[in-house]
């Protein structure tokens, strides 16, 4: 909605329009919007504001002290090609993004010199329209920055990443009108060039990863072909094996965390792998979610009516840091009464029904 009133407002004064015009667009787009916040506002009455409040103070802590490090530059002794990926995945979008709001700024002010305004046009941009899709992009992708450098991982950094891509392309498309087909067809070839030398590092560095003795092609069911550490594939194709044995395909399967008063997030893969149902109806935990106490009275209930014959908590995947919001350690008690541990792979623990 910010990205969509700013590029309006700024069309607006960049083409020299009416007031009352890019009002009457403000007015339109945000008509378009009601019926979302609507659904949203009758979700929040029904829950009231203090889980609001809750979840948004714990997910502000998690994303404030698991900052991670930035991974640029690359430590000493990391491999040409896979720095050079790095520098391509986290760089570009740092370079690309910024920049682009520079351009996009920058073109707006000198639209806004050649736009001559038309006291009879109450409904168009007047002159020459300002590159709203490139101020588009450029305010979305920013946007999406500061959460991508709070946790600067590959996941994360999907989404600027994209942004980026797109923002080079468009900067193609203005390049071939200001330049002339020829330039802009040389640029293509250019892009062309580096997508098929990127994709060549790539796939070297993945036949290089699959060489590699830490590494296997793992061979089990829903991961199948892909490159995993050894040790990752071994506890995984272990767990799933004791899993099958202890729970029949037609029961559900409980997968938590080593504790539940304070988490970061759970291995919900492992249901899919594990070719179960899921037990209750979060099959992810978060933090100001399923560490308050209505919730885990709601998963236990759940756990109790389903009774799943064993259950899985996983330790370690991304521990939590004291500074966490604490919780409610009902479910934890509840576990500890009713499941014992029966096989340990690993950070994963099989606990089998007392």
């Amino acid at each position: 909605a910010g990205v969509g009133a700013a590029v309006l407002v700024a069309a607006g004064w960049a083409g020299r329009r009416p007031a009352r015009a890019v009002a009457r667009d403000l007015a339109a787009f945000a008509a378009g919007g009601l019926p979302g916040l609507a659904f949203l506002g009758g979700l929040v009455a029904a829950a009231g504001l203090e889980p609001v409040r809750a979840h948004a103070a714990a997910m502000g802590a998690l994303v404030g002290h698991r900052g991670s490090a930035f991974p640029l530059p690359p430590p000493p002794g990391t491999p040409a090609l896979r720095a050079a990926d790095m520098f391509a995945t986290f760089g570009l979008p740092l370079v690309v993004l910024p920049a682009a709001l520079v351009v996009a700024v920058v073109a707006l002010l000198r639209a806004r010199r050649r736009a001559r305004p038309d006291p009879t046009d109450r409904t168009d941009p007047v002159g020459a329209p300002p590159p709203a899709e490139l101020l588009a992009l450029a305010l979305a992708g920013a946007g999406t920055l500061p959460y991508a450098l709070s946790r600067p991982d590959l996941f994360h950094f999907v989404p600027p990443y994209a942004f980026a891509c797109a923002l080079a392309a468009a900067a193609l498309g203005r390049l071939e009108r200001r330049l002339g087909e020829g330039a802009g067809r040389s640029a293509l070839v250019l892009a062309a060039l580096v997508l098929v030398v990127s994709l060549g590092l790539r796939a070297r560095a993945a036949l290089a990863l699959r060489a590699d003795p830490d590494h296997v092609v793992s061979s089990l069911p829903g991961v199948r072909g892909i490159t995993l550490p050894a040790a990752t594939d071994a506890t995984w194709t272990r767990t799933v094996e004791a899993v099958q044995r202890r729970v029949p395909p037609d029961r559900p399967l409980f997968v938590g965390c080593a504790r539940h008063d304070r988490v970061h997030l759970n291995d919900g893969l492992l249901y899919v792998l594990c070719r179960r149902p899921v037990a209750t109806r979060h099959h992810c935990f978060n933090p100001g979610v399923t560490t308050s106490l209505e919730k885990q009275r709601a998963l236990v209930r759940e756990l109790e009516s389903a009774a799943p014959p064993a259950v899985v908590l996983v330790q370690g995947l991304a521990g939590p840091a004291r500074d966490d919001p604490a919780g409610s350690e009902l479910l934890d008690r509840w576990l500890a009464r009713n499941y014992a541990r029966a096989e340990t792979f690993g950070g994963y623990g099989v606990f089998a029904r007392r």
